[in-house]
């Protein structure tokens, strides 16, 4: 997902879900729309639960938050990669903020580079997608990749 006027990806209100080996860049384009690439959030007494976040890279427009989290029980946040953006406080350390070295992010090459850090970065041991978009086997190295590609 990028270069969306509104969020990446959003969950409102969601029970049981896993968000897992997406490339959100510079979503959040909208001035009236500022909280980030992937929000997980309920409202008031009703809240989001059992949400989880993996593997994932969220590169913020400078200025703007990687993410928001608010009203949700049980949230998971491991092995991300964020950039361009303060880690806010809800997320785990079990994360990075890194540059994760695109090809060509302004032509929508979000391949990754070799010697990107979120190359094996991600969790195997958890569910993740067996291919990746462009049909490729996963993981490839010793763990699977963050984001949308497997590096070839």
């Amino acid at each position: 997902m990028y270069d969306n006027g509104g969020r990446g990806i959003h969950c409102f209100l969601s029970d049981n879900i896993t968000i897992v080996n997406n490339t959100c860049y510079q979503n959040s384009a909208s001035p009236e729309i500022d909280e980030g690439e992937i929000t997980v959030y309920g409202t008031g007494s009703n809240r989001s639960e059992n949400c989880s976040v993996y593997n994932n890279i969220l590169f913020a427009r400078t200025g703007e938050k990687v993410n928001t989290v608010s009203n949700v029980t049980n949230y998971i946040h491991r092995n991300n990669i964020y950039f361009n953006s303060e880690i806010g406080s809800q997320l785990s350390t079990i994360g990075k903020s890194a540059d994760p070295m695109f090809v060509n992010p302004t032509t929508g090459d979000f391949k990754l580079k070799t010697g990107s850090p979120a190359i094996d970065y991600g969790v195997s041991s958890l569910y993740f997608p067996k291919k990746d978009l462009f049909g490729n086997a996963r993981p490839k190295g010793k763990e699977v990749d963050c984001g949308a590609y497997e590096i070839e």
